[in-house]
């Protein structure tokens, strides 16, 4: 029988667009609210007990979620009739998994303007890329005959499928009108995806193909929405992850990497509620949760977390799956973290002084590591006070560090003269000084940081500091002012510049003596006769630096006096 479009007209009531047709065709209206329709997703999913689930057993209801959680509930009921051939289809995306599919659910009834009963098919499609249902891979018949609203569970023979995939409702007997559900039929909503398809030979917009539901619509629309039919599915959630470094070391980083599988799956808004409010709304929800023990729950696929404690400790990782059933799997791991070796940094002395050995040693540990290039247990000479680190490694490959400082004492052994006093720069230590010329025997009483020697000489001074001595090098000192030469070979040593001179007095027993200044060379640079009663003068300052020889000889007897002017 031919069928008129009597009208269309828009009539809001309650957020809802009502259309009409003949009175034995009514192709839209509003659907009225429905307990079975109230269920509150968000909080079905969050009460979920620790209970291992071997297999997650789920129903997709993605277009009622969509209209219930992202729209305003608003419904509608829209029929099909057998005797135009139409059907419709829902299209729900797969990609880089299997799942299994054992029926369909759709939300609808006998139309009350159809026959006693509708037989309905219900089935799975392949679908193309552009969403047409394509093969039909699965189906089961289902007949209704009361006309109330009510889930329809229809089931089949399992089958996997790999990719994307449709759910396909037709009614089959003649005078057949099946009414269902469909979400709020506004164009431009957010969560229009472009999903479902219809086809009808009655309708001159399809004339027997699948399209979409705007231009399916266009006669009595446009209008855009997805009928409320859903695959019923199984999978297996496998949950695992991986705990990186294992064994570990107190106080290190241990990562954990989530392994869960099947990926695909549990990150996809249709198949995964968390993943379905991320989508959708951005909100802040995780499909995996850590219970790693002694801290909060950190509901992140994957984390760092240091442990505090030495232990073999037992993370474990929840997976939440479904999206309107609730699929809890779990999976724990053992993660030994090892203590940290006790190591202790040993030397066979602290303080040292310059140029003196120490020894090194690392304790704790199994083998040691330290810096400055120092080899463990081989003594060295230390330069300058350091502290040096050593890293001890024990048998489980941990760490740990200490540290020693060494103290090297560097002695300040130099001197200052000023005249005939010898001073030592250091003034922090204990002296002790000694004559260089009697092989640095200590004199007595010369424990002062300064020295005056009573007679020319080469002097040194020991100084002591922190338990370490260092001499000085000699220093030649000269006491000057001899004025009167006497015989044995006396020697008199004048500094440069010369301030004073050589003076022989003469005396009764000198007169005639004979007075030659002789240079190293042997060459004689003046003579005198010393008159009795007289002095001789010999001013240095008119010489170079060097040996000279004084040659007396009065009357036969000679004496000879060394002068070195310096």
């Amino acid at each position: 029988m031919k069928k008129i479009l009597l009208s269309s007209f828009l009539v809001l009531m309650m957020g809802a667009v009502v259309f009409g047709q003949t009175s034995n065709r009514s192709v839209l209206k509003p659907a009225p609210q429905n307990v079975l329709l109230t269920k509150s997703h968000e909080a079905s999913l969050k009460n979920i007990n620790s209970q291992k689930t071997l297999a997650c057993v789920d129903t997709i209801k993605y277009p009622q979620a969509k209209e219930q959680i992202l729209g305003t509930s608003n419904f509608f009921i829209f029929d099909l009739w057998a005797d135009d051939n139409e059907a419709m289809s829902q299209t729900f995306l797969l990609s880089g998994a299997t799942i299994g599919i054992t029926g369909v659910e759709f939300y609808g009834r006998n139309s009350p303007n159809g026959v006693a009963s509708v037989s309905v098919r219900a089935s799975v499609y392949n679908v193309d890329v552009n969403n047409n249902p394509t093969t039909e891979i699965a189906f089961s018949n289902i007949t209704l005959s009361d006309t109330n609203f009510a889930y329809r569970q229809v089931d089949f023979t399992p089958i996997n499928v790999t990719g994307n995939y449709a759910v396909v409702i037709r009614p089959t007997n003649v005078g057949g009108i099946v009414d269902f559900y469909v979400n709020d039929i506004a164009q431009g909503q957010s969560y229009d995806e472009n999903l479902s398809r219809a086809k009808s030979d009655y309708y001159t917009s399809s004339n027997g193909n699948w399209v979409n539901i705007p231009t399916y619509t266009v006669s009595f629309g446009p209008f855009d929405f997805e009928m409320l039919a859903a695959p019923k599915i199984t999978y297996t959630i496998n949950t695992d992850f991986t705990a990186s470094p294992n064994p570990s070391c107190l106080g290190t980083p241990v990562n954990f990497t989530n392994a869960t599988t099947p990926t695909s799956v549990l990150s996809s808004r249709f198949y995964n509620y968390q993943m379905f409010k991320n989508y959708f709304n951005g909100a802040p929800d995780s499909t995996y949760v850590y219970a790693l023990g002694g801290t909060p729950l950190v509901w992140n696929g994957n984390t760092t977390h240091t442990y505090t404690t030495a232990a073999n400790h037992t993370p474990k990782l929840y997976t939440l799956g479904g999206f309107w059933n609730s699929c809890l799997d779990s999976a724990s791991k053992t993660v030994t973290v090892n203590p940290l070796p006790t190591v202790t940094a040993n030397a066979t002395t602290t303080t040292v002084c310059a140029g003196g050995q120490i020894t090194l040693t690392g304790g704790g540990a199994s083998s040691y590591t330290w810096d400055n290039g120092v080899t463990d247990g081989v003594a060295f000479t230390p330069t300058a006070t350091t502290t040096y680190t050593v890293v001890g490694t024990d048998g489980n490959n941990c760490q740990d560090t200490a540290t020693t400082t060494v103290t090297v004492t560097t002695v300040d052994a130099t001197t200052t003269t000023t005249g005939t006093t010898i001073t030592a720069n250091n003034g922090s230590a204990t002296y002790q000084w000694v004559d260089c010329d009697n092989s640095n025997q200590p004199i007595s009483g010369a424990t002062s940081q300064s020295f005056t020697p009573t007679a020319t000489g080469n002097y040194a001074v020991v100084v002591t500091e922190n338990g370490c001595s260092e001499t000085s090098a000699c220093e030649n000192i000269i006491i000057t002012g001899i004025n009167e030469v006497n015989a044995n070979n006396n020697i008199a040593v004048y500094p440069n510049p010369f301030n004073d001179v050589l003076t022989i007095s003469s005396e009764n027993s000198l007169s005639g003596t004979t007075v030659k200044i002789i240079a190293v060379t042997g060459q004689t640079l003046t003579e005198t006769t010393i008159v009795s009663g007289n002095t001789y003068t010999f001013d240095l300052n008119n010489y170079a630096k060097g040996l000279y020889f004084v040659e007396i000889n009065q009357n036969g007897s000679l004496n000879t006096l060394k002068v070195i002017k310096k």
